[in-house]
């Protein structure tokens, strides 16, 4: 396991300089996986990686382990392309026009009122008052004339496309000394009018993950297994009816923040999440969960929820645990068809925060995860997790971050 995290770091590390090197060659409006096809080598002495041939079929990369031991990963995209279309916003940062907006709460008519335009010369007055703990110039606080205000400042931007182009596949793997360590495997069949599908096999070591997702104009259909030493750990299914996500198209002709908040708004609006069932299997069925849940009605009671956001903390809690308790049915099964208890949300009567309880039919009581799930009832279970976590620390604290140059 560790070489293959010591070079993914690495790896990771090339991934986030990597499109400073190529913006000769990839426009900001077509990317295609192809552009960073080639063969590079990481020298251990430099810290950097550096180019050392063409590849029209793959990019290559060649390293070291932690024992010096050679490292090679390979990702080929093969099979036809999908072009993924989407808008981004280019900010003109150069321009002399800003936006000048103020976020405050209006005694006279008792509301909060967000994105108020105010004239450059009104910033200015602000400006000059602003908080103490603010420096930037383009976000902070000030009370001028009684009132609090929040501060923004904006840029004019255009809304310009960008290609993704997808392989149908992409496949990638990592060997150590000639042992294969990594294989990953991703397939994608994209229509953006119609379906979305995409499939995945990855393995890391003795950890294999395999998943599946079918997103149509009405429904999404999705499953996940993760296996350890061929061991099902944990396994997912997700069924949703009545999703209308495909329905909602980018407006490419917005220009301006209002533009944006006007389409942003409408999305909101339009969305229907419809209803959904799940199924969680652990450890083979030695417990699992089976839920539901009426997306749509939670998501118009999560709307009038957002409007308790000036009430009391408890009235704010009590209103989003009906809510979700309303909608949102998990059972909890242990190795039988028998339906032992559920997953419930409660408030917290202390600090009236929302927290996540396992109530028990039989017993007609609940408790809430903190008391269920303690070391004296998980405990080897806890420590595997906990020793999980600690050897990745201890890994990077003894390998940290490289710092790149290309």
């Amino acid at each position: 396991m560790q070489p293959a995290m010591a070079t993914m770091r690495r790896l990771s590390a090339y991934a986030y300089y990597a499109p400073m090197n190529f913006m000769d060659v990839v426009t900001l409006d077509n990317w295609y996986v192809s552009d960073f096809f080639g063969e590079f080598e990481y020298i251990d002495s430099q810290e950097k990686w550096r180019f050392i041939a063409k590849n029209d079929n793959a990019a290559i990369f060649n390293c070291t382990d932690t024992q010096g031991k050679k490292v090679v990963i390979t990702i080929k995209a093969t099979g036809d392309t999908y072009s993924v279309i989407d808008t981004v916003k280019v900010y003109d940062y150069n321009t002399t026009k800003r936006i000048y907006t103020v976020d405050y709460w209006d005694e006279q008519k008792n509301e909060y009122i967000e994105g108020r335009v105010i004239s450059e010369s009104y910033y200015k007055q602000l400006l000059d008052n602003r908080d103490d703990d603010f420096e930037d110039d383009d976000y902070f606080t000030a009370t001028y004339g009684g009132v609090h205000y929040y501060v923004h400042v904006s840029y004019p931007f255009t809304m310009q496309p960008v290609a993704l182009h997808l392989p149908s596949r992409i496949e990638a793997t990592m060997t150590d000394d000639g042992k294969e360590m990594v294989n990953i495997a991703l397939t994608f069949d994209i229509d953006r009018k119609d379906h979305v599908k995409v499939a995945g096999n990855v393995r890391l070591a003795n950890i294999v993950q395999t998943y599946d997702m079918n997103v149509t104009r009405s429904a999404v259909r999705g499953n996940y297994e993760l296996r350890v030493n061929n061991k099902s750990i944990c396994k997912l299914s997700i069924d949703n009816k009545g999703f209308n996500a495909l329905t909602i198209d980018p407006n490419n002709n917005l220009r301006t923040e209002g533009d944006l908040a006007k389409y942003e708004e409408k999305v909101e609006k339009d969305l229907k999440p419809g209803k959904t069932t799940i199924l969680l299997s652990i450890l083979g069925g030695e417990m699992s969960i089976q839920g539901e849940m009426d997306g749509d009605s939670y998501y118009n009671g999560l709307r009038n929820w957002e409007k308790t956001e000036y009430t009391s903390d408890e009235k704010r809690a009590t209103a989003f645990v009906e809510n979700w308790n309303k909608y949102i049915f998990l059972s909890v099964y242990y190795g039988s068809d028998i339906k032992q208890a559920e997953i419930i949300m409660e408030v917290d009567d202390m600090e009236y925060n929302v927290v996540p309880a396992i109530y028990f039919i039989e017993d007609r009581m609940s408790m809430q995860f903190d008391q269920y799930f303690t070391r004296r009832s998980y405990g080897s279970l806890i420590d595997g997790t906990e020793a999980l976590i600690n050897g990745y620390i201890s890994f990077f604290k003894e390998h940290p971050m490289d710092s790149v140059d290309l």
